[in-house]
Parts: C-alpha cells; sequence; structure tokens
C-alpha cells in the first residue's frame, strides 16, 4: 500500500520522540537476555530479546521477539514481530508488531499497533488505551478513555471511562462503565454484556436491541465505512509504519553509530567509489545469488544472497537516512548535535528521499543511486580497514 511518508514522519516524530538519558545501555546481537538490573535507559536491537530484570529507566527496542518479563520503570517502545508484556510498566507504551500480548500492569498510556492484539484477564491498563489492529481480543481491565479500530473486535474486559469501538466485526461480552460508542459491520452482544452509561451505536443491519441500556441508533457513525480497508482507517497504517521506521532509526543511530559516521566520511571523500561498490552489491549480489540455486551445490550460498540483497532492499533506505544525517554534521561542523537530533535530522531525511522515489522514473533513479552511494560506502569503509589491518600485519 502506498504511504505519505512526509505527514507519518512528522506525526510519529512529535508522538514518540523521548528525551535523551545519560547513563544508557545499548545491547544488539542474534539473542539478547537481560538477567541483571539495568539501572538507566536500555536500547536493544537484536532478534530475539528477553527481560529477566528490573529496568529502571525506558526500554527502546526492536526485534523478531520481545518478552517483557520484569519492569520497566519508565516508557517502552518497541517495534517486532511478537511482542509480549508481562511485567510492570511505570508509565507509557507504544508498541506496534504482528502479534502483541499484554498481561502485566500498565501505570500509563497504552498505545498498540498490530496484526494480532491481546490484552489478557489480569491485565490492568491505568491509563488510557488506543488500539488499531486485525485481530483484537481484550478481557483486562482499563481505567482510562478506551479507543480502539480494528477488523475483528472481541470486548470481555471492563472499561471504566470512555469507551469507543469502530471495526469489521464487533463482540460485546464485557462490563463498560462509562459512554459506549460502536460502529461496525455486526455487532453481537454477549449474555454479559454490561452498558452502564448511553450507548451510540451503527451497525449495517440497523437497529438493535440493547436491552435495558439507553441506546441509540446513529446513522452519522456510517461514515466511518467509507474510510476503512479491512476494518481500519488508514491512519492506524500510517502510524504503525512511522513507528517503525523511527525506531530502526534509533536502533541505527545507537547501536552503529561509530561504523555509520565512518561509512559517511568515506562516502564525502570517495563518492565515485563508493557508488560503484554500492551498484555492484545491490545488482550484482541478487543477480549472483539467482545463478547460484540453478546448481545445488550453490543453494545454501545463493539463497543467503538474496537474503542480503532483500534486506539491503528493504534497510537501504533507514541506512542512507543516518549516514547522510552524520554526512551533515561532519560536513557544516555541527559538533553540537546528540544522539537524538540526528535521529530527528535522520527521519527528515527518510521523508525527503522517500518523496523523491515516489518521482516517476527519475525519482526512482535518484532513490537507486543514494542508496547504492550510502550502502557502497560502508562496503568501501570495510575493504580499506582490512586493507589497512593486512599492512600493519605484514610490516
Amino acid at each position: 500500500m502506498k504511504m505519505y511518508p512526509i505527514l507519518l514522519t512528522a506525526c510519529t516524530l512529535l508522538l514518540f520522540t523521548i528525551p535523551f538519558a545519560q547513563g544508557s545501555d545499548y545491547r544488539s546481537g542474534e539473542r539478547v537476555t537481560v538477567d541483571k538490573p539495568v539501572t538507566g535507559d536500555l536500547y536493544v536491537g537484536t532478534g530475539e530479546l528477553w527481560i529477566k530484570a528490573p529496568i529502571a529507566g525506558d526500554l527502546i527496542a526492536a526485534g523478531g521477539e520481545i518478552k517483557v518479563m520484569d519492569s520497566v520503570m519508565q516508557d517502552i517502545l518497541v517495534s517486532g514481530g511478537e511482542l509480549y508484556l508481562e511485567g510492570y510498566v511505570g508509565d507509557d507504551v507504544r508498541a506496534a508488531g504482528g502479534r502483541i500480548t499484554v498481561s502485566g500492569t500498565i501505570v500509563g498510556d497504552l498505545l498498540v499497533f498490530g496484526g494480532e492484539i491481546t490484552i489478557e484477564e489480569g491485565a490492568n491498563i491505568l491509563g488510557d488505551l488506543r488500539i488499531f489492529g486485525g485481530d483484537i481480543t481484550i478481557n483486562g481491565t482499563i481505567d482510562g478513555d478506551f479507543k480502539t479500530a480494528g477488523g475483528s473486535i472481541y470486548f470481555g474486559g471492563e472499561a471504566k471511562s470512555d469507551f469507543e469501538i469502530k471495526g469489521g466485526d464487533i463482540e460485546i461480552n464485557g462490563n463498560i462503565l462509562g459512554p459506549a460508542t460502536l460502529a461496525a459491520s455486526e455487532i453481537t452482544l454477549g449474555e454479559n454484556a454490561r452498558f452502564n452509561s448511553s450507548v451510540r451505536y451503527w451497525q449495517e443491519d440497523g437497529e438493535m436491541d440493547f436491552g435495558e441500556a439507553n441506546a441509540r441508533f446513529d446513522p452519522e457513525l456510517k461514515e466511518y465505512e467509507g474510510r476503512k480497508p479491512f476494518g481500519m482507517s488508514w491512519a492506524p497504517f500510517l502510524i504503525l509504519y512511522g513507528l517503525s521506521i523511527l525506531v530502526i532509526l534509533i536502533i541505527l543511530n545507537f547501536l552503529f553509530d561509530k561504523p555509520l559516521a565512518q561509512a559517511a566520511d568515506t562516502l564525502q571523500k570517495e563518492p565515485a567509489q563508493s557508488l560503484a561498490y554500492g551498484a555492484v552489491y545491490m545488482l550484482g549480489l541478487p543477480l549472483l545469488g539467482i545463478l547460484l540455486l540453478v546448481t545445488i551445490i550453490g543453494i545454501p550460498i545463493g539463497l543467503l544472497f538474496l537474503a542480503l540483497g532483500l534486506f539491503s532492499w528493504i534497510f537501504g533506505l533507514s541506512i542512507t537516512a543516518v549516514i547522510t544525517a552524520k554526512s551533515l554534521k561532519t560536513r557544516y561542523n555541527y559538533q553540537t548535535w546528540n544522539t537524538w537530533l540526528l535521529i530527528l535530522v535522520s527521519a527528515a531525511a527518510f521523508a525527503v528521499l522517500k518523496l523523491i522515489s515516489l518521482i516517476p522514473f527519475i525519482g526512482w533513479l535518484a532513490y537507486l543511486l543514494l542508496v547504492a552511494m550510502a550502502l557502497g560506502s560502508i562496503i568501501l569503509r570495510i575493504m580499506q580497514q582490512r586493507k589497512t589491518t593486512a599492512q600493519q600485519t605484514a610490516s
């Protein structure tokens, strides 16, 4: 689907930028397990992350699978394939992922975007809850305002304040204390559904029986249907995309600061060579991978080359944005730029580069050239360092 990068990046930065904290801990690797207390903020980029000890500050992480089994005393900002929030969180949570499960207590607000989202029985959200997803199941308790949009939504918990659900199919089987707004293709009420305040609703089949509840059918809620693909409005998709990009930029800036800064220096000194190496890498690697797949012996290497090529195409723009920001810092001697300002500049560069790529032909060609130069500068820097090391060893 097409996105609108400038809008989503600007909105995401306003919503999710976090102040830089001293005494932070940065970790990466195929698997990261935190089994000792962390006294400050923790930043992680990994395939699998398990939090088994308390974190005194914020947790900012991106990974394939993330499990938070102990307490985080400040904010959580996470993005990944599968996310499990089982511990105590002392402030807000902002999460995006394919499958998200919440079973602990969150003192602040919870903002979630995902394909499959579950708020389990026993979970407590003391602040506001905002959920956007495909399949949503909520059995926990929400003290603050509740708003959700999704394809299929089941509510079997307790909501103590304003309650709003918009989706494809809605099933209510819980206790709602505040005013409720429901809009869906179909609304189903379970035997445990309780409405203690006014209800405003709309469904395709028209009016329905809410028992003793003060319910009013409102045709104006139908307009929501015209703005939702797959049971959702466009906004959640945009915010999900923006949040994912922001987390990637944070991880790149914190965990790969030095190598990407060195690549930026190489790019400024040798742009032509960087472009040449990048073009060979981006075009030659997938082609070589396809050729190797023809032979049985070459299949494993061919698959590896194709995976590397796919990785480069997916993350190439984010890497280019970070290298662009670091190049600007070096070229114009902006030594006062801290890491979070670099992240802001990286996000702005990402938006501009993405916008350029939307221009027919010329824009796409410029996009390819810029990404090739950035990736090529990394390869060139690595080769130069190996050459220097070999010379030092020989001498």
